[in-house]
């Protein structure tokens, strides 16, 4: 699978790039974290093999699977229904 980019701070933020961006309630750890979506799938979650690895007691091995191709974004994860976006963040 593709691997997105990892670790940009926003300072350097490609705009034109679709990426998911963390939210912190402190501001100063908002937005430290970039990841950049690549054309294709991305699987998000716990599993060390995954596109996006995120740590938590509440995170799942595949906790979601992001799938992106001509613009559209379609995600699902293991606890909810799946759900389209259009646009490029």
């Amino acid at each position: 699978s593709q691997n997105p980019s990892v670790g940009r701070t926003s300072r350097e933020v490609d705009s034109n790039r679709p990426r998911l961006v963390n939210l912190n309630q402190d501001p100063l750890f908002s937005e430290c974290l970039v990841f950049y979506i690549n054309e294709g799938v991305t699987l998000i979650g716990s599993d060390p093999n995954g596109d996006i690895v995120l740590s938590g007691s509440d995170i799942m091995p595949r906790h979601a699977v992001l799938t992106y191709s001509s613009g559209m974004y379609h995600g699902s994860s293991n606890s909810s229904s799946s759900s389209n976006h259009h646009g490029n963040s």
